[in-house]
């Protein structure tokens, strides 16, 4: 992504304010790796979920290590729990049964406010109540509008949701 987003700002002539931008997001990333090192989550696991509903199905992502995300989220100094190193897109397709793989990783989700199947469908799953991240109140939401891709400000806003979400649990 900084090699991507570089590029643009030298094809349009604006290398300094690219490095700059750049910067920003690395002492943003600094600052959340500072509040996971506090909280006492360092080098602990986790996985980064999203799920939500299409056409009445419920569907769950499950972030790999090659993503975007969880790279920004490694570089704050947990471990990425999910045991599948690649997905084509940063994730994978998984069902709830999937977690059980990872049910002693902190769980940061994301769902839309108003298609959240993390407070709906599996809230009174006997899957989900009894994965250990749930029973132990180590599920964190960090907003339906956290984007997963992008650039700086993307990783920005990933790293401000999980910094907030392992202070304030």
């Amino acid at each position: 992504m900084k090699e991507e987003f570089m590029t643009i700002a030298d094809v349009l002539d604006r290398h300094d304010q690219g490095v700059t931008v750049l910067e920003g997001m690395d002492q943003k990333i600094a600052e959340g790796r500072a509040m996971v090192q506090a909280s006492g989550m360092t080098g602990k696991p986790f996985a980064l979920l999203m799920a939500g509903t299409w056409e009445g199905a419920t569907w769950l992502r499950i972030y790999t290590p090659n993503g975007q995300a969880s790279e920004i989220i490694e570089m704050m100094g947990m471990e990425n729990a999910w045991p599948v190193e690649y997905g084509q897109w940063g994730y994978s397709d998984a069902g709830l049964e999937d977690l059980t793989t990872v049910q002693d990783a902190t769980f940061f989700y994301i769902a839309l406010d108003d298609d959240n199947p993390f407070e709906t469908t599996y809230k009174n799953n006997p899957v989900w109540t009894n994965l250990n991240s749930v029973k132990e109140g180590r599920v964190y939401p960090i907003g339906g509008d956290t984007w997963t891709y992008g650039g700086p400000i993307s990783a920005e806003l990933i790293a401000e949701k999980v910094a907030e979400a392992v202070t304030q649990g």
